[in-house]
């Protein structure tokens, strides 16, 4: 195949409307018109003979069979070519000083770790200082200076235009339980529905997964409760003692332990559910500024973080898309 008739902006162009479901927000996210966006994104179909986006007028657009599978290709492609400019780039001066990120509790033990230390090789003069933060007070942290990124679990309606926002990684979604539960009974199957979770007390650490759940509760299972827990209470309430509660959740322990040495077990959910984000989200500023280019730089080390391999007992990413039934 000739790839030099696939351009790298029909690639982001793409990448962009099948992570937030619109023409228009992907414009708006990259700076160019819808218009742009579609012809782009037809002139990529046309070149490789498939449709990669079922356009749905109102409702916007999702992913084909084909398109997912092509979205994680793109994502790997972007990210190498991204990988390989700053690894070449001539930039004697070292980003130094202080960069502040404010990042989910669930997310701030497993993600940014190794991307903080992935940075330091890079920028050994740059500090690196996390701040804990919510959905709900994560854009007031913004407002006020006291962060200059933000690192955080959300919806694709989450996605506020008055800030910049790039999503980094859509995690698999697990029903987290003790390793004894009597759903891992002589279980074979590395997926469970949403009906076998229901017979249990369910729990997250999430705001944006316990808003999840509740609408996908809404058919099947309506008055059915769901708690909303820190990250801590989330496990020790489902490896207490004989605890048959189920948690909610989309990243894994290392080695399949709690932090305290617990067995836990890890089912994927099989529903078809509305996609979550692992997104960066940082006030609009100057592409020339320090702040962004240190926060671009963070965002390229969390990225590094999911599709390397070390990553992958701390992270419940996305491989390629199968077709699952609907």
């Amino acid at each position: 195949m000739n790839t030099n008739r696939i351009k790298i902006d029909h690639l982001r162009y793409f990448i962009a409307a099948a992570e937030t479901g619109k023409f228009s927000t992907a414009g708006e996210l990259l700076n160019i018109s819808p218009t742009s966006i579609a012809h782009g994104i037809s002139s990529l179909e046309a070149y490789l003979g498939c449709e990669l986006l079922l356009r749905r007028r109102a409702q916007g657009v999702i992913p084909s069979r084909h398109g997912r599978d092509f979205l994680v290709a793109a994502r790997d492609v972007v990210l190498e070519i991204e990988n390989l400019a700053t690894s070449f780039k001539i930039n004697p001066d070292h980003l130094t000083g202080e960069v502040i990120v404010g990042c989910q509790e669930e997310l701030s033990w497993s993600l940014l770790p190794y991307a903080i230390t992935h940075l330091r090789t890079l920028h050994p003069g740059l500090t690196v200082t996390t701040k804990s933060a919510s959905r709900e007070n994560g854009h007031r942290m913004l407002d006020r200076g006291e962060v200059d990124l933000m690192i955080s679990l959300s919806l694709c309606q989450d996605i506020r235009l008055d800030y910049d926002h790039e999503v980094l990684y859509q995690p698999h979604l697990y029903a987290m339980m003790s390793a004894d539960h009597p759903l891992m009974k002589d279980r074979t199957e590395s997926t469970i529905t949403l009906s076998e979770v229901a017979q249990f007390d369910n729990l997250t650490n999430s705001d944006a997964i316990y808003r999840l759940m509740r609408s996908a509760y809404a058919d099947i299972a309506p008055t059915h409760p769901i708690k909303l827990e820190n990250c801590a209470s989330s496990y020790l309430q489902c490896i207490a003692g004989v605890s048959s509660k189920i948690s909610f959740t989309c990243t894994k322990t290392r080695n399949n332990l709690s932090p305290i040495g617990d067995r836990l077990a890890y089912l994927e959910i099989l529903e078809d559910l509305p996609r979550l984000n692992i997104t960066s989200v940082t006030p609009k500023m100057d592409n020339k500024s320090k702040n962004k280019h240190a926060a671009d730089e963070i965002m390229r080390a969390c990225k590094r973080a999911f599709y390397e391999k070390p990553s992958a007992d701390n992270f419940s990413t996305r491989a390629p898309a199968k077709a699952r039934p609907h």
